[in-house]
């Protein structure tokens, strides 16, 4: 089973075991990702925020990782090779 399936997966039988408790708890798919980004060491990513990505960068606001920017996707592009690059 796919690592991403698995914590949405658990995120899910947390929100139903929570809400058996008469807890509310609802995780978008954007915090369930930000949670699988952490899970695989994931500190930095680039992106350009907007309509499409809105939920992801939600849930990036309640974790560590760093968020870098650009005004253009290409940029962002180049940006992240140059990155992959030099930290391996």
């Amino acid at each position: 089973m796919p690592i991403l399936t698995q914590v949405l997966a658990q995120t899910r039988h947390q929100a139903q075991t929570q809400s058996m408790e008469n807890k509310s708890m609802s995780t978008t798919v954007g915090e369930a990702l930000v949670k699988y980004l952490e899970s695989s060491d994931v500190e930095v990513i680039f992106g350009i925020p907007g309509v499409h990505t809105i939920e992801l960068y939600r849930g990036l606001s309640q974790s560590g990782i760093r968020h870098i920017t650009a005004r253009h996707e290409q940029g962002v592009g180049f940006m992240a090779d140059g990155y992959a690059r030099v930290s391996g």
